[in-house]
């Protein structure tokens, strides 16, 4: 399964597109602003590692 980070400050579309991703074999990490995919993407935790596209 693809694991991605997901950010928006929508929750309500952040909850929906994450449902929808994971019909699709797609796993979430959502975050609701800026500042929290930042702290994601600067972890030195292994289970926070994205690949940025």
């Amino acid at each position: 399964m693809t694991h991605i980070l997901l950010g928006d400050d929508d929750e309500e579309l952040t909850q929906l597109l994450q449902e929808y991703l994971h019909n699709h074999e797609v796993s979430c990490d959502c975050v609701y602003d800026g500042e929290q995919v930042l702290e994601r993407l600067r972890s030195p935790d292994p289970a926070h590692r994205y690949v940025v596209a």
